[in-house]
């Protein structure tokens, strides 16, 4: 039959997929099963939610009945996606369609009155969106008042070659109002099924998202977050009916006939339903927290056609890595090297030991290639193009970067990595990268680069980069995960010299030493700004002290740490009662409050990177005082050596000495192990802010 080819053709297979329309993550598996918990399902015979009108008691509901603080909430959310056939085009097309139900209840819920889709976009294919049936009510003297989105009120933007937004801006919405909305999204990529999140910044009363696949697709149905999921999955018959033109001539007539057919398949139905989500807040060291959303993600692992054989994609990480490397844009960009060979030849004569030729190639890829801000790991232009244009994006110059580093004899493979704001890759999926950096192994260790970012140096990458784990990719095609927390802590060394006189104010000299990924990002908080608008965020930072006579060491040299030096003074900065004054020796080092606020905590604590912090601080009494009282020495340690802290202080004559130093040796924290964290924090908290006492003699 035709329908068997069309079937099987319509699947691209040279062409690399598309990443998920919505841009959310798939996740990849991770040892540390501690901080995650998968969703869990209970099996049921689901109710068919009905959909009913608004009506005037709809409005006397002034706050969500599970979460009365919330400024809005989903009354509904309501995914279904399906499969249908384009016999126009000869193949399948994944149409879904969406309804919600908002109600607003406070002016800063307002945002959630624009509702954005994104859509994806090749080179001859795009996914197309229309909204229909938009409204928004309002009570107006005790009667319900309807008012249609118009045309007028939907916006198309381009964001990039690939992608594009389509956003609705709902009209008449006030304090009180009802949003309804309906939109449909058809697509030609088969290769992922929407994400979709039950869980969202407002409550949500129900939400339900419903799947119905033909038998000629596999996907796997990955689930996270920490809530369960009722379920119910069926079977049902289903066809499609094909009408083929047959001419034939007989004598001096052309006969036309039809051959009239149905093709029968049967398609798997898969319905996930909740009720009364709570909401999910942003918190503190959180990373990205759409992690954590409870939510569910599809992606393509095998395709059989009838009289076809069957086609695997992302069955495993071993799979993934094969689709991505065997592809033009990846592998076949990565195996040229006659575009740079004549450049980098004499930068290399020199170089004797990997370290010099690693650092040598690095510098000489930032200095020559500017980053176009797209997050990737495929090539949109090609890196011989990229390198004269001398801009690309982040496959381009990362590619490019392990294409030199294997010219010059070292063992260099590239890393698909999920960075922070894609989230964490756990299931096996093309769509679970977004990002490629690359590594050289030099000895026994195994050093990152990312040339996208002008302050980054080997080992030291960006914080969106510092996302759990990478996936290298070798030269074969095989691949193997690589850790991408950092395991070295990033210093902090600070000075303070400074003298208090009795009228209360302070004037001092500070000097702040920073390595490693606080030194990457200090660079980037303060190289290229004037000095005036840096130092105007500094006094900001430190309490309102005024700064002055401000230096930086090492701005540009991105492999040694970054100095800066500066003179400050506050007047009225010490707390005059009687004759006695107080002050707390720390200043503006010292940490205001306690960012651990919450009793319990269902997430990890994300620092990113471990750290390591050391105060050294100097100060001269003023004449005719004495010290009264001085915080006591403390030492602090956690269990498992999560963190620990120091604090001594000593008084000589008309001077004090403080010393303090911190760790915390751990870049991600546990849930278990929150309590812990916590109390350590608030008794680190309370110790910086302890104030010392003069008395006037």
């Amino acid at each position: 039959m035709k329908i068997t080819d069309s079937f099987a053709n319509k699947l691209p297979n040279s062409t690399p997929p598309k990443p998920c329309w919505s841009r959310k993550p798939n996740l990849m598996k991770t040892k540390l099963t501690i901080v995650f918990v998968l969703l869990f399902a209970l099996s049921f015979a689901q109710k068919k939610y009905e959909i009913q009108k608004v009506n005037a008691a709809d409005f006397t509901k002034t706050k969500c009945d599970f979460e009365p603080s919330a400024e809005a909430e989903y009354l509904y959310k309501i995914g279904d996606v399906k499969f249908e056939y384009d016999k126009n085009d000869g193949g399948f097309k994944i149409v879904t369609k969406v309804k919600g139900r908002i109600k607003i209840y406070q002016k800063d819920a307002y945002r959630f009155a624009n509702i954005e889709v994104p859509y994806y976009q090749s080179s001859n294919k795009r996914e197309k969106i229309s909204f229909d049936n938009c409204y928004t009510y309002n009570l107006v003297n005790g009667q319900v008042e309807k008012t249609k989105l118009k045309s007028e009120g939907i916006f198309d933007t381009k964001e990039n070659k690939f992608w594009g937004q389509k956003k609705a801006v709902m009209p008449n919405v006030k304090e009180g109002s009802i949003i309804e909305y309906e939109y449909t999204i058809e697509s030609p990529f088969l290769f992922n099924l929407p994400d979709w999140y039950f869980q969202a910044e407002i409550p949500v009363v129900y939400s339900e998202f419903k799947t119905t696949i033909p038998e000629y697709f596999t996907f796997s149905h990955n689930q996270r977050g920490f809530l369960p999921l009722e379920i119910e999955t069926t079977t049902r018959q289903s066809s499609v009916h094909f009408s083929d033109k047959n001419r034939s001539d007989e004598g001096y007539v052309t006969k036309t006939t039809y051959d009239e057919y149905d093709v029968k398949f049967v398609e798997n139905v898969s319905k996930y339903g909740i009720s009364n989500v709570r909401s999910l807040k942003e918190e503190k060291y959180m990373g990205n927290f759409r992690n954590y959303i409870c939510s569910i993600s599809h992606e393509l692992m095998m395709t059989k056609f009838p009289n076809s054989t069957v086609k695997t994609y992302s069955t495993d990480w071993d799979a993934v890595a094969r689709n991505i490397h065997e592809s033009d844009d990846f592998g076949g960009e990565l195996s040229k090297t006659g575009y740079f060979e004549e450049q980098l030849k004499p930068l290399l004569a020199s170089a004797q030991k990997p370290e010099e030729k690693v650092l040598l190639i690095c510098e000489f890829v930032k200095a020559n290639m500017k980053w176009n801000g797209r997050k990737t790991y495929w090539c949109d232009e090609g890196v011989k193009s990229a390198f004269k244009q001398k801009t690309g994006n982040a496959a381009e110059i990362n590619l490019m970067l392990t294409s030199m580093l294997r010219f010059a004899g070292l063992d260099a493979n590239p890393v698909l990595v999920s960075t922070r704001s894609h989230g964490i890759s756990l299931f096996p999926a093309t769509a679970a990268f977004d990002f490629v950096v690359s590594s050289v192994k030099i000895g026994e260790n195994l050093v990152l680069l990312d040339a996208t970012d002008p302050y980054s140096s080997p080992g030291i990458l960006p914080a969106r980069d510092l996302n759990w784990r990478g996936l290298l990719v070798d030269k074969n095609g095989k691949s193997r995960d690589v850790s991408m927390l950092p395991n070295d802590a990033a210093n902090s060394n600070m000075t303070l010299v400074y003298k208090v006189n009795p009228m209360g104010n302070i004037e001092g000299k500070m000097r702040r030493q920073l390595s490693a990924h606080k030194a990457l990002e200090h660079r980037v908080k303060s190289v290229g700004k004037k000095d005036e608008a840096y130092l105007e965020e500094l006094e900001n930072d430190f309490r309102k002290f005024e700064l002055s006579d401000y230096k930086r060491e090492n701005e540009k040299e991105c492999h040694k740490d970054f100095i800066e030096s500066c003179a400050f003074k506050k007047d009225g900065a010490v707390e005059i009662i009687g004759d006695r004054l107080y002050f707390s020796p720390l200043l503006f080092f010292a940490e205001a409050e306690n960012p651990f606020k919450m009793e319990t905590r269902d997430y990890p604590v994300d620092f990113v990177y471990p750290t390591r912090g050391k105060y050294l601080v100097m100060v001269d009494l003023p004449e005719g005082y004495a010290v009264e009282s001085l915080p006591t020495g403390t030492s602090l340690a956690t269990e498992e050596s999560l963190g620990t802290f120091k604090y001594s202080i000593a008084a000589n004559g008309p001077k004090l000495q403080i010393m303090v130093n911190y760790e915390i040796n751990q870049a991600l924290v546990p849930t278990q192990s929150y309590p812990m964290l916590r109390d350590f924090y608030q008794k680190m908290v309370d110790k910086q802010n302890e104030k010392v006492v003069l008395k006037k003699i």
